[in-house]
């Protein structure tokens, strides 16, 4: 998949991407694509297996809060895995916080070390904007971005990321 290209004419029935979280939203959407050969049964579809690693990763954002029906989800947590050795148990045992969190809970991670670690997502903002400011950062490799801060009336702050994306031009 590191050029789409590459699979334009494939047809498959059924794709696994194993580690899903190695691989982008566009990755998942050109699969997608090409889940289109014609069978007996019907049956085109892309299976994803990995570690819930973050709140903010497309997979957590775009599959597992997806209400769509035609999406099912399965959570297995390590204790359900008869084939693990005790060593690798008494590790994931003594794992603490995110990590805890993720290989031994099963939960999806927040990043650890932000910069603003208490913050709350909205959809919507109820309270009244005093005022707002843009920041922006440009690149081309590493992500442009595009930050719109509002200042609130009870003194806090709601920072709206506008853009975060590689391979912008100025234009």
């Amino acid at each position: 998949l590191d050029d789409p290209a590459k699979i334009r004419s494939l047809d498959l029935n059924y794709a696994w991407l194993e580690e899903a979280t190695e691989f982008t939203k566009e990755d998942y959407e050109q699969i997608l694509l090409r889940i289109r050969k014609p069978n007996k049964n019907n049956i085109n579809q892309v299976i994803l297996t990995t570690n819930p690693i973050s709140i903010f990763h497309w997979t957590y954002t775009d599959i597992y809060l997806n209400p769509d029906p035609s999406i099912a989800k399965h959570k297995s947590l390590w204790s359900d895995n008869p084939f693990l050795d005790k060593t690798y148990i008494n590790e994931l045992q003594k794992l603490q916080g995110n990590y805890r969190k993720i290989f031994v809970d099963g939960e999806f991670g927040l990043l650890e070390g932000l910069i603003f670690p208490n913050f709350t997502i909205y959809e919507n903002v109820f309270d009244t904007v005093k005022e707002y400011v843009y920041g922006a950062d440009f690149g081309y490799t590493n992500p442009s971005t595009l930050m719109k801060i509002m200042f609130l009336e009870t003194g806090k702050f709601i920072a709206d990321e506008l853009i975060y994306e590689s391979g912008l031009t100025n234009t």
